[in-house]
């Protein structure tokens, strides 16, 4: 069975670019052009991850996840976060949010490709969130966050 994945961004041609390259790889893919919508999206079609932008107009990112934690039937969904806001404090508020990973835009498709099989793994979802990457590990070349 193909593996679910949502694509919340507000822009148009990365959605479009990489749901393109998901569905090529193997995966399911939806996507979603705002955070209300993105949530209803989880709710019915209830993927196996979700890629979340942060910067939003409708509804940022950030409170987009604390929504998604908020629930019951959605606390442990593995959340990607993909934005181009590489600062530590940007990195550090969405993994105190419940972020599973932090990827910073432009990213390499195999990169995300490699994230999504990790994270959509079969089996439970780490309780402790994050990849153990420290802020100053960033890496804005990969477009990810190195271990430290």
């Amino acid at each position: 069975m193909k593996k679910k994945v949502l694509m919340i961004d507000d822009e148009a041609g990365i959605l479009m670019t990489m749901s393109h390259r998901l569905r090529v790889s193997g995966f399911d893919v939806k996507t979603s052009q705002g955070g209300a919508d993105g949530l209803e999206k989880i709710r019915s079609w209830k993927p196996d991850l979700v890629l979340l932008d942060l910067m939003m107009s409708e509804m940022d990112g950030l409170s987009v996840l604390e929504k998604i934690r908020a629930c019951d039937q959605t606390k442990s969904l593995p959340v990607v976060i993909t934005t181009v806001k590489f600062h530590p404090d940007d990195f550090d508020a969405a993994m105190a949010r419940g972020a599973n990973d932090y990827l910073i835009k432009p990213y390499d498709a195999s990169l995300l490709i490699e994230k999504i099989h990790d994270w959509a793994a079969p089996g439970p979802v780490p309780k402790t969130r994050g990849t153990g990457v420290s802020p100053q590990a960033f890496s804005a070349e990969r477009g990810s966050c190195r271990p430290s």
